[in-house]
Formats: structure tokens, C-alpha cells, sequence
């Protein structure tokens, strides 16, 4: 049990750390465009990034099981215009957004059920047909709240870079938080090794 402990105080005390440095050193949202993001200009993690491609309907899923759900994650592709190739992706936040695809995957091997679903569901069928170039805001995630090298491993296919970025979208820093979870981390290890000196 005090080996489980400790393990969870070091987690938390590395996500809380890296929480607060990132709170620390992006007070403000950074601007850069598509291209600059692409090529990789900029170090900062909160980020605005301005006019990318997106393709509501390209789209990509980690089920974390059998089939699709509103919890399930999901990842639109980014691209610097339509006819470019996918440099990076937009981790969707919307539950709204989720629930719609989470229908749709789960309906698509039934063309008569997915024909007549969209039919019942315009706005849903307005949403995935939308694409063009709009503004991304978010936080790049790094560290511990990157996605895994098992998970990158299954977009190998659709993007050119094995280190692609991934902007979890509408987050911002949360030093408050993260600042928390430091300090319990803390409080945690220290009650372990206390009790390990016993």
C-alpha cells in the first residue's frame, strides 16, 4: 500500500509540477499562424492558432472500448490548407461535438440506419459536412498529459510527423489546480516516508 502511495504522490506531484510551469510561462495566449505552427515557432503551450484547415468530418477515435461513446476521444486533423498533408491534430472537448460522432460511428456499418439518422438529424449532418479554415485555441499538450506512444502509433498512417503536436482544444493553464495537486502530492510523500521510518 506504501509503495502505491508513493507511485500516485510522485504522479501527482509531476503532473502538478509541470501544471504550474506551464501556468508560470503562458500568462497570456500566444497568436501564431498555421504555417508557424506547422513548422514549429514557437515553444509556448497556450496557443491561439490562427486560419488551419479543418475538416469536421476527418476524424480520428480512441474508443478506450468496444464501441464509441461521448467519453470516447476524438481527433480532428489539422492541415495548413485542404490540399496539404495532416501535420497535427485538435483533440474535440465539446460533449456536443463527441456525442454527435460517437452516433455516427456507431451507426455507419447500417447504411439504412445511418442514412435515416442524419435524415431525423439536419444540425448533426450540418456539423460533419463543415470544413474550411478557422482559429484553433488550446493547450499543446507535453509530458504527462501527451497522448501515449501506443496511441500515437495509430495515426502513423494519416500524418507526416511521428512527433505531431496535439492541442487539447479551449483548455488554458490551471495553476490553481495544478498548484493543489502539488502540494497533496507532497503531503503524501512525506506521510510515506514518515511511515517508512517507523
Amino acid at each position: 500500500m506504501k509503495g502505491i502511495l508513493f507511485f500516485i504522490s510522485i504522479a501527482m506531484l509531476w503532473g502538478g509540477g509541470q501544471g504550474v510551469y506551464v501556468g508560470l510561462t503562458n500568462l497570456e495566449p500566444t497568436e501564431i499562424s498555421c504555417s508557424e505552427f506547422a513548422k514549429g515557432e514557437t515553444s509556448k503551450k497556450w496557443l491561439i492558432v490562427k486560419g488551419c484547415y479543418i475538416d469536421n468530418h476527418d476524424v480520428t477515435v480512441l474508443y478506450g472500448g468496444s464501441t464509441a461513446t461521448k467519453n470516447s476521444d476524438y481527433y480532428l486533423s489539422i492541415r495548413e490548407s485542404e490540399s496539404s498533408e495532416v501535420f497535427s491534430y485538435l483533440k474535440v472537448n465539446s460533449e456536443n461535438h463527441r456525442t454527435v460522432y460517437a452516433n455516427i460511428l456507431n451507426l455507419q456499418d447500417d447504411e439504412e440506419k445511418y442514412a435515416d439518422f442524419l435524415d431525423k438529424n439536419p444540425k448533426q449532418l450540418e456539423f460533419l459536412s463543415t470544413a474550411g479554415y478557422r482559429d484553433i485555441q488550446g493547450l499543446q499538450l507535453f509530458g504527462i498529459e501527451d497522448i501515449s506512444e501506443e496511441d500515437r502509433k495509430l495515426f502513423k498512417e494519416d500524418v507526416a510527423n511521428e512527433n505531431f503536436a496535439v492541442i487539447d482544444e479551449n483548455e488554458k493553464p490551471s495553476m490553481g489546480f495544478s498548484l493543489a495537486v502539488s502540494i497533496l502530492g507532497i503531503i503524501i510523500i512525506a506521510g510515506v516516508i514518515m511511515a517508512w521510518k517507523r
